[in-house]
């Protein structure tokens, strides 16, 4: 994004649940495992320990296409809304020495895995990711009760 305008995609977005995989038309397979708790002690900037708790995903991202791809890129954005309240409230992911968002190049049929954190409320809610595929221009959501 270079303009500030989103990227056009090549296909209707793809959403998952946690605990899940979703294959994108470009062969990228990207599986998030079930949320757990997350020490917010471990985060880098102050502000982000402020918030009531803490859940980490582990991510595993495949490369099943027959190339090696190099302008992948899952942004670490999101939104959660706690159970009983209207407000969708923007995330991003923290920063940590334990948390990994950045994906390598992946050749043919390699994978890799990252640790992605987030500050939320205290109350239970929906955790939406919103993920971008670039190699295949995919938008791909995954989501589930944290």
């Amino acid at each position: 994004m270079t303009s500030g305008r989103p990227v056009p995609t090549s296909a209707a977005p793809l959403t998952g649940k946690f605990g899940e995989a979703v294959e994108t038309p470009g062969k990228v397979k990207i599986e998030f495992a079930k949320p757990e708790p997350y020490k917010l002690d471990q985060v880098l900037d102050e502000d982000d320990r402020k918030h009531a708790r803490g859940v980490l995903l582990a991510v595993t991202v495949t490369n099943n296409s027959n190339k090696t791809l190099t302008e992948l890129h899952l942004s670490g954005f999101g939104s959660f809304t706690e159970n009983g309240n209207q407000e969708v409230v923007k995330l991003s992911a923290l920063v940590a020495h334990d948390t990994t968002i950045g994906v390598p190049d992946l050749p043919p049929g390699k994978l890799a895995k990252l640790r992605i954190a987030f500050g939320l409320g205290a109350k239970p809610g929906l955790l939406r990711l919103d993920l971008r595929d670039l190699a295949g221009r995919t938008q791909v959501y995954f989501e589930g009760e944290v």
